[in-house]
């Protein structure tokens, strides 16, 4: 399947999953001692968000060095503990679409681009994207 057709089926399938979730259950935590539920969907916006950065400096630049980025103090930052399911919901969606057109318009050659990680890996921007879909797939099984 071509990347692009991936991306906007996966996220699509994360979004019905997350929608279909009883909104109830936002403030309790996925596990014990563990984010309240609608604290790691608020993650997976930062997540969304870092992945965005380091996609398109990896199109941009040709190739792509990052910098590690925090999930506590970003899911902290934004007190997601404080906001309710709907609107983290919607924001996550949100996110995701614009990412997926940054997706849908990445030649093909870039998905060659060497990208560096912070743990010193190297992968392709076509692994990359891919390991961001596993990335949510893996935190929606959390929260279901």
């Amino acid at each position: 399947m071509p990347l692009a057709r991936e991306f906007r089926h996966s996220i699509a399938a994360a979004h019905r999953t997350l929608a279909a979730m009883d909104p109830g259950r936002a403030h309790q935590p996925f596990r014990e001692s563990g984010w309240q539920r609608v604290e790691l969907l608020g993650h997976l916006i930062g997540s969304c968000l870092y992945n965005h950065v380091r996609f398109l400096n990896a199109v941009n630049k040709g190739s792509l060095a990052v910098e590690r980025y925090d999930p506590l103090g970003s899911v902290r930052l934004h007190n997601y503990a404080a906001l309710d399911w709907e609107e983290v919901l919607d924001n996550r969606r949100i996110h995701n679409e614009l990412l997926a057109r940054a997706v849908d318009r990445m030649p093909e050659a870039a998905h060659a681009i060497e990208c560096r990680l912070e743990d010193g890996e190297t992968m392709r921007l076509d692994e990359l994207v891919r390991d961001y879909l596993r990335h949510i797939e893996h935190h929606i099984a959390q929260l279901a």
